[in-house]
């Protein structure tokens, strides 16, 4: 068991989790886990509840919501132009799982700008589509908390612009 005052999170913390997005602290539990006493995170998300052990809680995948700055940042970021993504199909699907990995939100508005950029010159595979959905969904989702008085399709919003942005500045090159 762990201490509970020296957690990095409290109940009612949101964080980000890379691969299941934002996600609200409800909970702190200690349960018996193969005869062990561990504590954990109980965290709750629009999708799923998943169990943090508190000892993984500072694991590069898992970290606190991004600020207003940050988003700021990464909305400049999604208005440049796209970088080709030029890889050859069999490196492309491992390319894109590695790109996803880096949690950083500049990644991910990169990432986001990027994929739409290949989509306009040529329309994305099912597994770069559902890629780029994840992204954009765990984006605004965080994006809206970070700026209580930004609405979802205001930032649904935003973000088409900034995409529109980019594209204008600079077609990439597809292979």
């Amino acid at each position: 068991m762990v201490e509970k005052q020296a957690l990095r999170f409290k109940v009612g913390d949101w964080i980000v989790h890379t691969s299941y997005g934002v996600g609200k602290v409800v909970d702190i539990i200690d349960k018996d886990m193969d005869g062990q006493q561990e504590t954990y995170f109980k965290v709750s998300t629009d999708d799923i509840e998943y169990w943090l052990p508190v000892d993984k809680a500072d694991a590069d995948h898992i970290m606190p919501i991004r600020s207003e700055k940050e988003f700021d940042k990464a909305i400049k970021i999604i208005s440049q132009p796209p970088t080709p993504m030029t890889e050859p199909h069999n490196q492309y699907k491992r390319l894109i799982y590695e790109r996803w990995l880096d949690g950083s939100l500049s990644a991910r508005a990169a990432f986001i700008r990027d994929l739409h950029g290949r989509n306009s010159v040529k329309s994305l595979s099912y597994d770069e589509k559902s890629a780029y959905e994840k992204a954009e969904n765990h984006f605004i989702n965080e994006w809206v908390l970070t700026n209580p008085s930004l609405s979802k399709s205001a930032a649904k919003k935003r973000l088409k612009e900034a995409l529109a942005v980019s594209i204008q500045r600079g077609m990439p090159e597809v292979h």
